[in-house]
Parts: structure tokens; sequence; C-alpha cells
């Protein structure tokens, strides 16, 4: 009977030791963890301010580009005189003085 009890009495303690060591390590990695996700906290929180910025600067950047926009449609110069451009020959003169009708001056 003694060697039994000595047995169970040692099965016993060990059982003690690997739960207390379980226990250990259970509580080292949750410190651990939440070391690691009040750092990922403080990240998200910096990403959420950076996001912030940037949606603030792209509104103002839309709000710019909208004043910006013609008020009234672009209608082309009248393109009647240019198509009219008479060029007596190839010579630089002639092309010149083609140019200058064109301009008015």
């Amino acid at each position: 009977m003694n060697a039994f009890t000595g047995f169970f009495g040692d099965f016993k303690n060990i059982l003690i030791v690997l739960l207390l060591l379980f226990s250990g390590a259970t509580l080292f990695n949750l410190y651990f963890k939440n070391n690691e996700i009040q750092e990922l906290n403080l990240s998200l929180a910096i990403s959420k301010t950076q996001f912030f910025k940037c949606d603030e600067t792209l509104k103002k950047q839309n709000a710019a580009i909208k004043n910006m926009e013609l008020k009234r449609p672009f209608e082309p110069p009248d393109t009647g005189k240019i198509e009219k451009i008479y060029v007596k020959d190839k010579t630089c003169e002639s092309e010149l003085k083609a140019y200058k009708r064109l301009f008015d001056e």
C-alpha cells in the first residue's frame, strides 16, 4: 500500500507541476498577446487619423477641381477664316502674306 500511495503522490505532484507550468505559459502568452493587441490598436488609431486627413485633403481637392470647371460650355473659335487661306505658291513671301492676312496684320 505504501508503494501504491507513493506512486500516486508523485503522480499528483507531477500533475500539479505540469498544471503550474501550463498556467504560467498561458499567462505569459496572454501578457504578450495583450501587449500585441495594444500595439495594434495604437497602429489602427494612427492609421485612422491618417486616413481621415487624406480624406479631408481629397475632399478639398475635389471641391477645388469642381470650382475650376468651366461655367459655360466651351465653344470652339470660328474656323471659317482659317479654311479660306489662299497661298499663291510655296515661297516664303507668299506664305507670309497669307498668314499676315489671316491674323489681320
